[in-house]
């Protein structure tokens, strides 16, 4: 059997242990999801969660960038990773499938037909940055003319989570120093590992893979956490499959400005411990719309759902027959 034939078996079969446990055990779907994001994450070595050296002499963007992508996909998995590295904002619009029979598919999607009309094509990650430098900046040849050729209407849009990271580092990165752990995770051989294993531990449909509908809300979510955090995972999964847009704000371990601002702010909701040592406390929530702030995964999870969902996650499997 083929390598994809097995991972789609694996697929199906998580994703109905899961069900199961959720109908008979409630206290084992809890163990079990706790168990399954930490696996997620530890695959890909908490990428994200500390931050790389020297971002205090990077150029930061003017205008967060815009990313097009859903939680459930391994190379949407690698931008955000980057994009928290280096700790730089940008406003998710999530992008989650309507059917596992076809591809590209966006008759009920909120924000795939905007992918379409600015790329051309249905595919993700898709970023685009409206931020304009000066023509004094110097890029390699290589990200030159990933610029060029990728540059409209005064955006650089662009598709391949290769090329979008190389951009990312090259323009917001290039003082930036990564780490041992980061070229490890990094390599093709790690990668190629990591990203399935980050798959098959989150498997059901209403963990960022399909979308589920929902009420738009008029202004983004913003949120406050880091990639390589379990709880965080949850929050952003179920972000991703209710479509709902949200500014990230990056808060690695590491790079003081962002997590020294967001400490002072809600000094009095983060224990003296965490202080002592540098920690803040996330994933954090503010919403807008109705004026919420919230910090645990699960009461925001619960929020969530309660305040913008319409209707259940359609009830489709992996595998059909």
């Amino acid at each position: 059997m083929a390598f994809e034939s097995w991972k789609l078996v694996l697929l199906h079969w998580m994703d109905l242990s899961f069900q199961f446990t959720k109908e008979h055990f409630v206290w084992g779907y809890l163990v079990l999801d706790q168990l399954t994001l930490m696996l997620a994450s530890l695959s890909r070595l908490m990428s994200g969660y500390i931050s790389a050296d020297g971002l205090e002499q990077c150029r930061r963007p003017v205008k967060p960038l815009e990313l097009y992508e859903f939680q459930a996909c391994p190379y949407c998995r690698r931008v955000r990773e980057t994009l928290h590295y280096l700790a730089i904002d940008y406003i998710c619009y999530p992008t989650p499938k309507e059917s596992l029979k076809s591809q590209g598919v966006f008759i009920n999607s909120r924000f795939r037909p905007a992918v379409k009309t600015l790329g051309g094509k249905c595919q993700f990650p898709f970023l685009v940055d409206k931020n304009v430098f000066d023509n004094a900046v110097e890029f390699d040849p290589k990200v030159s003319a990933i610029i060029k050729n990728n540059t409209r209407d005064g955006a650089v849009m662009l598709y391949e989570s290769g090329d979008i990271n190389a951009y990312l580092w090259a323009v917001y990165g290039d003082k930036a120093v990564p780490s041992l752990r980061w070229r490890i995770i990094q390599s093709e051989w790690f990668d190629s590992v990591s990203r399935v294993i980050t798959m098959i531990a989150r498997p059901c449909l209403d963990m960022g893979v399909f979308r589920a509908a929902s009420r738009q809300p008029e202004k983004p979510l913003q949120f406050w956490g880091t990639e390589g955090s379990a709880p965080c995972a949850r929050v952003l999964e179920t972000l991703a499959t209710l479509e709902l847009p949200y500014h990230c704000h990056p808060m690695p371990q590491g790079y003081a400005p962002v997590r020294k601002a967001f400490a002072k702010e809600h000094a009095d909701k983060i224990s003296g411990w965490r202080k002592s040592v540098g920690f803040v406390k996330q994933p954090f929530l503010r919403d807008p719309n109705t004026g919420i702030d919230m910090f645990e995964s699960r009461d925001i999870v619960q929020y969530l759902k309660k305040t913008y969902q319409t209707a259940p996650v359609p009830g489709e499997r992996w595998i059909t027959s």
